[in-house]
């Protein structure tokens, strides 16, 4: 886990974190009940810091494997699936589904990231904290964070 990025999210204690979940920690011998545990430990790190809501995203698919010898589209589309449906159940509305994302179109070259259409972002989304106001009157953070689990 990169642990100056988790710090700094826990640090900015938005009142909406939104965690973007990747599938970094998915490998053709992973088990998806422990990917869930450790993601559900982040969540609960970030809800007893003092964030009000916690949101996190469904992990989507990717193209291409090769900083994980052994992986294929398969393997890790089969656990993807088993962890999003278990993040569905425990985290319900606070679970992020993009079905109007679609693979390789929106993706950047690498076929691991989401192209950006932002200016200036090297072709990939990445992290970000943003001002947002709540009820149009008091300042609120909204942290958005790719956070490797």
């Amino acid at each position: 886990m990169n642990t100056d990025l988790y710090g700094k999210m826990l640090k900015e204690k938005g009142d909406i974190v939104i965690v973007a979940v990747g599938g970094n920690d998915i490998t053709s011998t992973s088990q998806p009940k422990e990917i869930v545990r450790r993601i559900t430990e982040i969540v609960n790190d970030i809800s007893r810091n003092g964030c009000e809501h916690v949101y996190i995203t469904e992990i989507l698919t990717r193209g291409n494997f090769s900083k994980c010898p052994g992986l294929q589209k398969l393997v890790f589309d089969r656990q993807r699936i088993k962890i999003n449906k278990c993040l569905a159940k425990i985290f319900k509305n606070n679970l992020l589904k993009f079905p109007d994302i679609k693979f390789p179109a929106d993706y950047a070259k690498d076929l691991v990231h989401l192209e950006s259409r932002t200016p200036g972002n090297n072709g990939t989304l990445g992290s970000s904290c943003i001002s947002a106001r709540k009820g149009g009157h008091n300042p609120a953070t909204m942290c958005v964070f790719g956070v490797p689990y």
